[in-house]
């Protein structure tokens, strides 16, 4: 994280607990806890309506902008103020610093597993973030692999172990 300081990254830091790593950022989000949907939703909001969002890039690899576009279209920085204690004016700032950065962006949700329980939509939402600004599979975003060869199908049988794992 140092060395992507050190060579211009801006990290933006979502957590009520002024961490280390939020003390090493260009921006901390104190937000309110169970809140994250709405920071979400509103800075998918502003991409999409600022027209911030890698157009080439959506047009190629999703689908169904339009109804996500309709979808948020409510979800605003104030709208999202009023649940999250985050000022619309942060909001706005820090949407426009992942665009500007954009491909080389990486939306991660940090290092836990479950939340508050609406973990699937959520995810979901950081995905959908992270497609907006084209950083899936680009220098600077999400590396994606190539794809590895699988056996057709039927694939040969598992090797059976050497050892049985029992200790006796």
């Amino acid at each position: 994280m140092s060395d992507a300081i050190d060579k211009g990254a801006a990290i933006i830091t979502v957590d009520p607990r002024f961490s280390t790593v939020a003390g090493k950022s260009k921006f901390w989000l104190p937000i309110k806890p169970a809140t994250d949907m709405a920071l979400l939703l509103a800075w998918i909001h502003e991409i999409i309506y600022n027209e911030w969002y890698d157009k080439k890039y959506v047009e190629k690899y999703t689908y169904g902008f339009d109804q996500l576009k309709e979808h948020v279209k409510n979800y605003t920085p104030e709208w999202a103020y009023g649940i999250t204690t985050i000022a619309p004016d942060q909001i706005r700032k820090t949407a426009r610093e992942m665009a500007a950065a954009s491909p080389a962006v990486i939306v991660h949700p940090g290092r836990h597993v479950t939340w508050y329980g609406d973990d699937t939509q959520r995810t979901r939402a950081i995905a959908i973030l992270n497609a907006l600004l084209g950083s899936y599979g680009r220098r600077g975003g999400f590396y994606r692999a190539e794809s590895g060869n699988m056996a057709e199908y039927p694939h040969p049988e598992f090797p059976k172990p050497k050892k049985s794992g029992k200790k006796f």
